[in-house]
């Protein structure tokens, strides 16, 4: 118990989500990776696996929240690049699975999502 305590004191990772303005495209025909912009980052110990997808005049983030004293990733979805308009996606159930991985699934005006757990 003493070494798990001190790991999640002492040793844990920080994961962040990024954003690089390039395309598939250029990334292959440049063999190179632009510059990323960070975002401000959030309180959460893991902000990972990101989908984004535009909504009307808004890009939204979905992706895994992940607190290290909980142990169980969460699906969040973010409004136009900022932590703070960050909501729980509700209505997954058992809500007591870890989440992460929400892959995005777009048919006619329906957006859907599959979580890995």
């Amino acid at each position: 118990m003493l070494k798990f305590l001190l790991n999640k004191l002492f040793l844990a990772d920080k994961w962040n989500i990024g954003v690089v303005d390039q395309s598939v495209g250029n990334l292959i025909e440049k063999k190179e990776l632009n510059a990323i912009e960070w975002l401000k980052e959030d309180r959460a110990d893991y902000a990972a696996d990101p989908f984004i997808v535009n909504v009307g005049d808004q890009i939204k983030i979905y992706y895994e929240e992940l607190n290290f004293w909980h142990g169980r990733g969460e699906i969040m979805v973010m409004e136009n690049l900022d932590f703070k308009t960050k909501n729980k996606v509700g209505g997954i159930r058992p809500s007591s699975i870890h989440l992460s991985y929400p892959y995005l699934i777009v048919k006619e005006q329906y957006l859907y999502f599959i979580p890995e757990t």
